[in-house]
């Protein structure tokens, strides 16, 4: 389609809202992606899941909230052998097929074997990939962190707990003992270390590893050499919980590298569906119907446009079979302006397979092209007044013009 005139109906606009009603990324990617439609089989395909799901949508008010998080980069990254994703992106693999297992479920819980379109069976035969997600969720929580509640790492942090009262313990020793060579009572850390601030004028009263002095040099952070042995002791506690933390990350990455060749078509399946359900609920919220297909012309009854709100005035116009032409007259302020952008803007939504906010009975012709001339085309930068402006646009729609071309002139 003429992507001027799309920009000057404004269909962007119904575009952005469709994707505010995706639930996952990737879907609002294969709307922002998509082009409109000029094939009558590949139309009534999409129209008719779509009529399908916004019956769903309007008899049942429990639509699944679902999560369908982006995993296409994390999908392609762990393709490759021994790399291993981190906790996030694990968790979103998770998420993402239990949220399309929901949204499928729901899809097709009303559906027996002998009405099932193929589109709703094939969403019916996706591989049941929950193992997957459950494995992932049994060593990750939903934020994607590691579930310290695993025997590995509750022994580590238990140990780690007890390493750090000692360190504490001893500390304070120091600290409460010899209060007067110290800056203050709070041991403060560096470099992970636990160390003592002891005043530079009783250096060398305290044996021990000075890991660091003041800027201003009044204060010497000293490591005692008993607190040099608990603190080495819980850093190799500590490298060994975060060892066992990357094992983990890497037998989840390894689970999802074996599932790979499922996931793929089962990402592209359920953006694919989320776009579906996006024009439902998007038909639900504006009153949309779905319009007959017509050989020529179109018919809109109590046509709405979506972006005037409930105070929109309805309009009913027609261009019967058979005719070309449809003159529009009246005075100023009389909607003419809103008609001709609610024609074109129907003929666009109809081709990006979606219903219409129209009444039962409205049809649209496919169109190859759709051209609009608008409102003020000035041009400062190229010199044009309006009337240049409205010249060079229909000199350009002329050259384009067919019977299966709507053109729009304001």
């Amino acid at each position: 389609m003429d992507r001027h005139s799309v920009e000057l109906l404004e269909f962007e606009f119904i575009r952005d809202e469709l994707e505010g009603l995706c639930f996952g990324d990737e879907g609002r990617r294969l709307l922002h992606e998509q082009e409109f439609l000029h094939e009558r089989d590949s139309l009534d395909t999409l129209l008719d899941r779509v009529v399908y799901i916004q019956k769903l949508v309007q008899t049942d008010s429990k639509l699944p909230a679902v999560r369908l998080p982006e995993i296409a980069q994390a999908l392609e990254y762990v393709r490759k052998e021994g790399s291993t994703l981190d906790g996030e992106q694990i968790a979103a693999v998770g998420h993402f097929i239990e949220g399309g297992a929901t949204l499928a479920k729901w899809v097709c819980r009303s559906l027996d074997d002998r009405n099932r379109s193929p589109f709703l069976s094939e969403l019916a035969s996706l591989p049941d990939l929950r193992e997957v997600s459950k494995f992932i969720f049994s060593f990750l929580e939903e934020d994607g962190s590691v579930n310290e509640s695993l025997p590995e790492l509750k022994s580590l942090r238990r140990r780690m707990r007890s390493t750090q009262g000692e360190i504490s313990s001893l500390a304070s020793g120091y600290l409460q003992d010899q209060a007067s060579i110290w800056q203050t009572d709070v041991p403060t850390q560096k470099d992970g270390r636990l160390v003592l601030p002891l005043k530079s004028s009783y250096k060398g009263r305290v044996p021990g590893i000075i890991r660091e002095v003041s800027s201003s040099g009044a204060t010497i952070f000293v490591e005692p050499f008993d607190l040099v042995e608990k603190n080495n002791a819980y850093a190799l506690l500590e490298h060994e919980y975060q060892i066992e933390i990357a094992r983990i990350l890497r037998v989840c990455s390894a689970r999802i590298r074996e599932s790979r060749e499922l996931l793929l078509p089962y990402l592209e399946r359920m953006a694919e569906l989320d776009t579906v359900v996006a024009r439902a609920r998007y038909g639900v919220r504006h009153l949309c119907t779905r319009p007959t297909g017509l050989e020529k012309g179109f018919r809109i009854l109590s046509g709405r446009h979506p972006m005037l709100g409930k105070s929109v005035v309805p309009i009913r116009v027609e261009l019967a079979d058979g005719s070309s032409v449809l003159l529009i007259s009246g005075p100023n302020a009389g909607g003419k302006t809103v008609s001709l952008k609610t024609i074109g803007l129907f003929a666009l939504m109809n081709q990006f397979g979606m219903c219409i906010p129209a009444d039962e009975g409205s049809s649209m012709q496919l169109y190859s092209d759709v051209f609009a001339d608008i409102g003020d085309d000035q041009s400062i930068e190229e010199s044009l007044s309006t009337f240049s402006g409205h010249m060079k646009n229909i000199s350009r729609f002329t050259t384009s013009a067919a019977d299966d071309v709507l053109v729009l002139l304001d």
